[in-house]
């Protein structure tokens, strides 16, 4: 289970996350935040996605979805910047699993992602390629890449959490 407040097992998010308030920790995979508006950011603090860590998150997002459903539908669904900046490799099962767990979701849950990246390898290319299509397809939605998390939290309008927000 993720350890909520104040610590993390890997050390603090990088910035432009770092002078945000720490809502979710987990070691499967990195840091989580709810930042209101259907907006969940997240950063990668682990360099190999695992399965473990594809459904690590996905668990963080079904709260997500179950406890912000008037907060969702109010913004159109939910949308998910990913701060990958960090991972290089990943198992290809942890692909496969991350895929499912977005089929397995009512159509229009989504409504958009973004993935932030150091460079555009050819294997995340490829993986985002493929997971783009899954949304494009199943779900009507879009992911992006970017090489640019300011830039991407800016064009989204993304603030930190305040003092009283919680991940649900």
């Amino acid at each position: 289970m993720p350890s909520l407040f104040p610590s993390s097992p890997f050390g603090p998010p990088r910035a432009p996350l770092s002078a945000w308030r720490l809502q979710v920790a987990d070691a499967r995979f990195g840091f989580a935040w709810y930042c209101g508006h259907g907006m969940i950011v997240t950063q990668a603090a682990v360099s190999h996605g695992t399965v473990d860590a594809a459904h690590a998150y996905h668990d963080l997002a079904d709260r997500v979805i179950a406890h912000r459903a008037d907060d969702l539908k109010a913004a159109g669904g939910l949308y998910v910047i990913h701060d990958l900046r960090l991972l290089e490799t990943y198992d290809s099962d942890a692909r496969k699993a991350w895929s499912e767990r977005m089929r397995s979701r009512e159509r229009g849950y989504l409504r958009g992602s973004t993935v932030v990246v150091n460079q555009v390898s050819p294997l995340l290319k490829m993986a985002v390629a493929g997971i783009n299509m899954m949304t494009t397809l199943n779900l009507g939605s879009k992911v992006e890449l970017s090489l640019n998390l300011a830039e991407t939290l800016r064009q989204h309008r993304v603030q930190a959490p305040g003092p009283g927000d919680r991940f649900p």
